[in-house]
């Protein structure tokens, strides 16, 4: 993986930096009195969207929670909003640009296939985990993988 890249193994769990989870920065008080018009703009629209029973697309007051989970959008900027966990969820995806869904969406995976000729020999889901016994759909699906010798690797975009 390259020095800008990230790895993590499959099976493995989280673990935050210094056991510390990431904390939001705070902005000082002068910067708080030069924000105070731009506040109260969010504020006013996101008031409005959410009477009007819709979700505002940005809604700075309430941010998303951090969590390690989300993984690097497939595709790189510019490439779509799909993104997979190294868990190998599909936990990150939208129809709207600006509104997000974070479910994990256990239909849409990635499988390994081997064939012979005439004949499938072996088939696995890439994923650490499997859903719950509500998915009855997705029973027939292999998902005995439980990342063991796997990795993830992700790369975010950058200038060269």
């Amino acid at each position: 993986v390259p020095k800008y890249g990230w790895s993590k193994e499959m099976n493995g769990e989280f673990d935050y930096l210094k056991g510390s989870k990431p904390v939001a920065l705070r902005p000082t008080p002068t910067q708080i009195a030069s924000l105070l018009g731009l506040a109260y703009r969010f504020w006013r629209y996101t008031s409005s969207v959410k009477r009007k029973g819709r979700v505002p697309f940005m809604d700075p007051m309430n941010p998303q929670e951090l969590d390690p989970y989300k993984g690097v959008p497939m595709g790189g900027i510019g490439g779509g909003t799909v993104c997979r966990s190294w868990k190998g969820h599909f936990n990150r995806w939208n129809l709207v640009p600006g509104i997000y869904s974070y479910e994990t969406v256990w239909a849409d995976q990635f499988i390994v296939r081997i064939q012979r000729p005439d004949q499938s020999v072996y088939q696995v889901v890439l994923c650490a985990s499997s859903p719950k016994a509500s998915y009855q759909h997705l029973s027939e699906w292999n998902w005995e993988y439980t990342g063991e010798g796997g990795t993830y690797h992700a790369v975010s975009s950058r200038e060269f």
